[in-house]
């Protein structure tokens, strides 16, 4: 029995949705983290920022404090997804939850994606999600793997890892699923 290796082949739509998963897990936790730092320092400060007066004119340092921290907030949680991907993808070639799944993002000579290719392939995400995920079940019919991000950035997403699989698994699961195909018709 020959053991095939992963590195190098076209990562799965589960492995790809975990790592997205991760990713979005780590956004959200720095965003809240930042905000809760941000309370504690305005509340050192004796400013309650949930109970800053909205729609009054700016008259007092406090009330600029206040208002200037709702929108350094705002901002942050808008800005940091995008970030956080076009940095990773430029910088590594995979953001921290495709790390840990043993992803990396290439373009589709083989090149580590620069600046430009991170930021399309982004905009490529959101379009995926605005469609509802139609742009990333993609992942499940094409044959290089490839959602519409991938396709709009000329990217792929391989597998990095030195990982082997499992030949006796998929046998014994080629088998079971061969017998209930035989017994159902």
């Amino acid at each position: 029995m020959t053991e095939r290796k992963l590195v190098g082949q076209y990562a799965g739509f589960l492995s790809r949705a975990v790592g997205l998963i991760l990713d979005y897990v780590i956004i959200a936790a720095i965003v809240v983290g930042s905000g809760i730092v941000v309370n504690l320092l305005f509340s050192a400060l004796r400013i309650d920022l949930a109970a800053c007066p909205a729609g009054t004119p700016i008259n007092s340092v406090q009330t600029l404090a206040c208002v200037g921290g709702r929108v350094f907030l705002v901002f942050f949680a808008i800005i940091l997804g995008p970030l956080y991907y076009v940095f990773f993808w430029s910088l590594t070639g995979q953001t921290i939850g495709q790390r840990v799944m043993g992803l990396r993002v290439v373009r589709l000579n083989g090149r580590r994606l620069g600046f430009w290719a991170s930021l399309v392939r982004w905009i490529g995400c959101q379009v995926c999600i605005l469609t509802l995920g139609i742009g990333f079940l993609w992942v499940l019919v094409d044959n290089r793997r490839m959602g519409w991000h991938d396709k709009l950035a000329r990217t792929c997403v391989l597998y990095a890892w030195p990982a082997v699989q499992n030949e006796r698994f998929v046998a014994k699961v080629n088998r079971r699923f061969g017998r209930r195909k035989a017994t159902s018709a």
